[in-house]
C-alpha cells in the first residue's frame, strides 16, 4: 500500500514538472481554489480536452486556434 503511494505521488511530480511553470501555478492555484487535490485538476483538465478534442474530430470545421495564444 506504502509502495503504491510512493508511486501515485511520484507520478504526480513526474506529471507537473512536464509543464511550464506558469501552467503548473495555474493547476496548483485551481487545486487550492476547489479544495481537490493537484493532480485531480490534472485530471479534470486533461479530460476536458480530450473531450473537445473528440468533439473536434467529429466536426473537423470547430477546431480553431484563433484563441490560442501559448508563452514560451
Amino acid at each position: 500500500m506504502l509502495e503504491q503511494v510512493t508511486d501515485a505521488i511520484c507520478l504526480k511530480h513526474l506529471m507537473l514538472a512536464a509543464f511550464p511553470n506558469h501552467v503548473r501555478e495555474a493547476f496548483e492555484r485551481r487545486a487550492k481554489e476547489t479544495d481537490y487535490p493537484v493532480e485531480a485538476v490534472l485530471e479534470m483538465a486533461i479530460a476536458g480536452f480530450l473531450v473537445r478534442v473528440a468533439s473536434a474530430l467529429r466536426n473537423r470545421e470547430a477546431l480553431s486556434f484563433v484563441d490560442c495564444q501559448p508563452r514560451y
